[in-house]
């Protein structure tokens, strides 16, 4: 026996649609999507709550965060894209990027050294570190 998933909905004449599974699980997914992003929100960069104490302030802080949660999905695109989702996150690869650092020896700015399986995600990600810290430097 096989059984069949289908619902209906109204399109714009006001006319009952079928709705394939697929439709269906397109339109659950989507609205993860959207949870995932409020969840980023509250627990990555923790902006769930504004202490602002003015509209202006307000404004400009979730300008910020628009753009860290626009930046959060790049990443999150990158890792996608690469097929590294199940061993990495954007949350990891952000941790590894913070611990990358220059060093102040006399007059002279010297990239830290990079740990190893730093070294090797970055590689496979396309994600170029000394290149960053030299136009840093620069």
């Amino acid at each position: 026996m096989v059984y069949s998933l289908k619902s209906t909905e109204i399109d714009k004449d006001g006319k009952p649609v079928e709705v394939s599974a697929q439709k269906i699980y397109e339109k659950y997914k989507s609205k993860m999507e959207v949870e995932t992003v409020f969840d980023t929100y509250k627990n990555l960069l923790q902006a769930d709550r504004s202490y602002m104490q003015s509209d202006e302030s307000f404004e400009a802080w979730v300008f910020i965060n628009h753009i860290a949660i626009m930046l959060y999905y790049k990443i999150f695109n990158v890792i996608k894209d690469k097929n590294k989702l199940g061993k990495l996150s954007p949350k990891d690869l952000l941790m590894r990027l913070t611990r990358v650092t220059k060093i102040r020896i006399g007059t002279k700015w010297v990239s830290a050294e990079v740990p190893r399986s730093s070294q090797v995600i970055f590689k496979e990600l396309g994600i170029a570190v000394t290149q960053v810290l030299k136009e840093v430097r620069d």
